[in-house]
């Protein structure tokens, strides 16, 4: 990722996304002569893989946007599941 790096901030457990390639790949029909890329994003164990219309340039600026997006959602499923409803501290359970 760019300037937006989430690493600092993940639980040691959270393998976060990162680009892992864009590559540029054939044509498909009615591409207008502008190019297209093949894109991987991977946490380690899961990759997603996805192709788009546009220049490298364009296509790296989307795949980084995508593990901004994915990463931000992982980050917070996490913090949402740590202060999840229902669930208290022994602090505050002991207070009632």
């Amino acid at each position: 990722m760019t300037d937006t790096d989430l690493s600092a901030d993940a639980p040691d457990w959270a393998n976060l996304f990162e680009v892992e390639s864009v590559e540029k790949t054939s044509a498909t029909q009615d591409s207008d002569g502008i190019p297209w890329h093949r894109y991987v994003l991977t946490d380690g164990t899961t990759k997603i893989t996805g192709q788009r219309r546009g220049t490298l340039r364009e296509v790296s600026a989307h795949a980084d946007d995508c593990v901004k997006k994915l990463n931000l959602r992982r980050l917070g499923k996490a913090t949402l599941a740590s202060s999840a409803p229902g669930r208290r501290s022994n602090a505050a359970a002991k207070s009632r």
